[in-house]
């Protein structure tokens, strides 16, 4: 190999040489080519000795025109496709407080992230005039109910007239009234939790305005959410009650697994879609209403399937196929295989039709095959 080197340096030498006529350096160029020859001969009939002692030997040798591919055995195993959606956490108890009457805000008495529990105070508003007129009503009752009380007993005597207890008697229940109102206004002026639950937001602040009908805190049952996800049409029938289903908080927060534990039965109109619930377990902290949680639903299963990587598979005239690895008059092929997929999830192809399990797939080097083609397997 080094004369060989040596020769062709030496001929680039020559030819560039100036000093010569085009016609000696043809003449050497040929003369180059053949000892050349002479050397690729002598080197090919030793490589043949070689390979033909080695075939003695009882080993295979490669050909140079044969392609090298990895393989890997199919057999059968269960197969699961997963819908990708997207779904918001809501809570049934997820309440705006509002105030009931309007007066200015005198003191909040809680803070967002607080626990409450119901009936607990919030915040309270000026009641100043409402429990003046209370006290007076009050003073204005315990005389009346004096004079009432003296009526009765003399009306009870048989003496006075009837028209004098009767007034007495209907002043004195018409403060008692009158009494009730106001402290029903009163009630109004102190804003309470509905629920147990946290306090998520507080819209009010000390010394403004309050409006009636206005929410002034939100306040969420936290042991009461659920994630609703809306689903296509096209998937109805595939989602069930009791599905499991992959959650991971779009925050990067800690995944969990859960089931759906409702499934809507009428399709949306407007995006042609149904809602299914996903239960959030009672363990799972850091949730909030309105979180986004990205969701993987379970809407296909086979027990016993085939399944290969979609990488591998090839199509042509509309017809998928693949390769395995075969044999042909004790030389390793590569055999053409036309397959009919089905689910396809997580880069793999569940294969319903063409291959009945326990062949060597051509994994790797499949894409210049052609069926009958020699191969070795690596």
């Amino acid at each position: 190999m080094k004369k060989i080197t040596y020769l062709i340096i030496l001929a680039l030498f020559v030819s560039a040489c100036g000093s010569q006529t085009n016609k000696e350096k043809l003449k050497e160029l040929k003369k180059e080519r053949n000892e050349i020859q002479k050397e690729l001969s002598a080197i090919n009939n030793k490589i043949g000795k070689i390979e033909q002692t080695i075939k003695e030997q009882g080993e295979k040798l490669p050909s140079r025109n044969i392609t090298h591919v990895r393989t890997k055995k199919t057999s059968y195993s269960p197969f699961r496709h997963y819908l990708k959606i997207q779904g918001e956490v809501t809570s049934d108890n997820n309440i705006a407080v509002p105030a009931e009457a309007p007066g200015v805000v005198q003191r909040i008495y809680v803070e967002e992230g607080d626990e409450v529990t119901a009936g607990q105070k919030l915040a309270q508003l000026d009641a100043a005039s409402l429990e003046n007129q209370l006290e007076e009503l009050k003073k204005g009752y315990e005389l009346a109910k004096t004079v009432y009380e003296r009526r009765q007993r003399l009306w009870d005597k048989e003496i006075g007239s009837e028209i004098q207890y009767l007034q007495a008697r209907n002043k004195k229940e018409r403060l008692e009234k009158q009494i009730e109102s106001v402290k029903e206004q009163l009630s109004k002026k102190t804003i309470t939790s509905p629920i147990d639950g946290t306090v998520d937001d507080v819209l009010l602040k000390e010394g403004e305005m309050a409006s009636a009908g206005r929410g002034a805190f939100q306040v969420v049952k936290m042991a009461d959410m659920k994630i609703r996800a809306e689903i296509s049409e096209s998937y109805l029938n595939q989602v069930e009650r009791g599905d499991p289903v992959s959650v991971s908080p779009a925050n990067a927060s800690e995944s969990f697994t859960s089931k759906i534990k409702t499934v809507g039965q009428v399709i949306n109109q407007m995006n042609r879609t149904y809602y299914v619930e996903i239960a959030i377990p009672q363990q799972i902290k850091n949730v909030t209403p309105n979180m986004i949680m990205d969701l993987e639903v379970l809407n296909y299963k086979a027990d016993s399937a085939i399944s290969v990587p979609v990488n591998i598979i090839q199509k042509t005239n509309q017809r998928r196929f693949l390769y395995v690895a075969g044999e042909e008059n004790g030389q390793e092929v590569a055999v053409k295989k036309w397959i009919t997929i089905g689910k396809t999830y997580n880069k793999k192809a569940e294969i319903i039709e063409g291959l009945q399990g326990n062949e060597n797939i051509i994994v790797a080097g499949y894409q210049d095959l052609s069926d009958g083609e020699k191969i070795i397997i690596e």
